[in-house]
């Protein structure tokens, strides 16, 4: 059953990719292919293939979530300080595509007109700027968020 789940959810996220790349509607990712390898030897062993995370293990889930973060300015700052993202040996253009490619493949229905891709600039300022406690941080900003109505109520 959980084989049949991630196998179900990788392909999802595959073809939502692939629909991306086709179209032009990836923007602030260059190379959405290079990004999945990225996300693959990166994030996929905490969050999964198919960014569902591990909840119970205070890995959160990353789909249908992503994009609501990216709408405030501290949600933004928390995407970029989670542990995996924050200490990625990555450069800060990689991790700005990298972001965008995760909001657009596991939350692409909160992405809207007004969605800001991250840029390496923005990464660099925020990788400077470590907050800290980044559980807390969570807490907080899903408590705001769904205090306005932005974050799905059944999950973390």
């Amino acid at each position: 059953m959980i084989r049949k789940t991630l196998m179900t959810t990788t392909v999802t996220a595959i073809a939502i990719t692939a629909v991306f790349a086709t179209t032009g509607t990836m923007p602030g990712v260059s190379d959405p292919a290079r990004m999945e390898s990225l996300y693959q030897l990166h994030c996929q062993g905490c969050h999964l293939p198919g960014g569902e995370g591990f909840p119970e293990h205070d890995v959160p889930r990353m789909t249908d979530t992503l994009g609501h973060f990216a709408r405030l300015e501290e949600g933004r700052r928390y995407l970029i300080q989670v542990p995996g993202s924050f200490g990625a040996p990555i450069d800060n253009q990689d991790l700005a595509e990298i972001t965008n490619w995760m909001i657009y493949t596991f939350s692409p229905n909160t992405v809207d007109e007004t969605f800001k891709p991250f840029t390496a600039e923005e990464v660099s300022r925020l990788r400077k700027a470590y907050d800290g406690d980044i559980l807390a941080k969570r807490e907080e900003l899903v408590d705001a968020l769904k205090a306005a109505g932005n974050y799905p109520d059944s999950t973390q």
